[in-house]
C-alpha cells in the first residue's frame, strides 16, 4: 500500500506539469520578472463579447475557445524569453506542430498547434520582433483555425495579425 501511495505521490506531481498550457509554463519559469505584461481573458468574458459581436464570423471563431492568454514585453529580455518559450514548445513531447514559421532579420515568428483526434484543442503565436516579444495562447475544446484565421486580420491585437498567414488547407474544422 505504501509502495502505490509513493508512486501516485511521484506521478501526480507529473500529470499537473503535462495538463498546464504553455502560457502557465512560461509565466511559472519568468513570471517574476517586472518587465512582462500579461493579458489574460476567460472563458466568461469570451462568452459576453461572443454575444456582443457584430458579425457571425466573430461568434463563430470564439466558438470553442476556453482562453486566450497574451503575454508581451518591450524589454532588453526578449531575445531571452522567445528563446525560453521556442524550447518548449518544441520539446519532443509537448506535442506541438508547426503551421508556420517565419524568420527575418528582424523578426520571428512561430504558430503551432495542438490537436487531438484531428480537432486544434490549443494554438501558440511566438513572435519576436525588435525589442518586442509576444507569446498569446489560445485554449479549447475546438479552435476553429480557418475562421480565426480570417478574424485576425480584423483585430488590432500586436502579433495575432501574423495569423493572416495560416495556411489552413489541411486542417479540420471540428
Amino acid at each position: 500500500m505504501k509502495k502505490i501511495l509513493l508512486l501516485f505521490a511521484c506521478i501526480l506531481p507529473l500529470l499537473n506539469i503535462y495538463s498546464q498550457d504553455l502560457g502557465s509554463l512560461f509565466l511559472e519559469k519568468h513570471g517574476d520578472d517586472k518587465s512582462l505584461d500579461v493579458i489574460n481573458i476567460g472563458k466568461t468574458m469570451l462568452s459576453l463579447v461572443q454575444t456582443m459581436a457584430p458579425d457571425a464570423e466573430t461568434q463563430e471563431a470564439l466558438n470553442g475557445i476556453d482562453k486566450i492568454r497574451i503575454i508581451s514585453s518591450d524589454s532588453i529580455k526578449s531575445d531571452k524569453y522567445f528563446k525560453s518559450a521556442y524550447e518548449m514548445l518544441t520539446k519532443k513531447n509537448s506535442g506541438f506542430e508547426s503551421l508556420i514559421s517565419m524568420k527575418g532579420d528582424h523578426q520571428n515568428v512561430c504558430v503551432m498547434v495542438k490537436k487531438v483526434d484531428g480537432v486544434a484543442k490549443d494554438l501558440v503565436l511566438l513572435n519576436k520582433e525588435g525589442k518586442g516579444f509576444n507569446l498569446i495562447c489560445i485554449s479549447g475544446d475546438s479552435i476553429n483555425l480557418k475562421v480565426l484565421s480570417k478574424l485576425s486580420q480584423k483585430v488590432k491585437i500586436d502579433g495575432l495579425d501574423k495569423l493572416k498567414n495560416l495556411d489552413t488547407k489541411d486542417t479540420k474544422d471540428k
